[in-house]
């Protein structure tokens, strides 16, 4: 069975839930046509930071829910390079700075909420 994969973004989901048109969710988050929202939904356009912060008040759901795919996409990205520099730094001399930077890289690596998970 093939694994299932998260949709980019959850948006029309969550706007259908809440009963809003595309025009009206335009409204509140300050854009005059409901073609910006169609676009969000789409992932035709990426939203700005300050559109991601309005959508996560509007529907009251983190981010994270609102954009899994992308999410999960980015936390991977993160989580390769932490491992690359993790190797980088474990080839270093150990100093104590390097130890913190170890640590915080850890925890990007395994988040508290995996490490049980394994």
């Amino acid at each position: 069975m093939p694994p299932v994969r998260s949709l980019k973004n959850y948006l029309r989901m969550f706007r259908k839930r809440s009963g809003l048109t595309q025009a009206e969710l335009a409204g509140l988050l300050g854009c005059a046509h409901g073609s910006k929202v169609y676009r969000y939904e789409h992932g035709i356009r990426i939203p700005t930071l300050q559109t991601v912060i309005a959508f996560e008040i509007v529907f009251r759901v983190p981010v994270a829910a609102l954009f899994t795919g992308t999410y999960e996409k980015v936390r991977g990205d993160v989580r390769a390079r932490a491992q690359r520099l993790s190797r980088q730094l474990d080839a270093k001399p150990f100093t104590p700075a390097q130890k913190q930077k170890l640590e915080a890289l850890v925890a990007v690596i395994y988040p508290p909420k995996d490490r049980g998970a394994a």
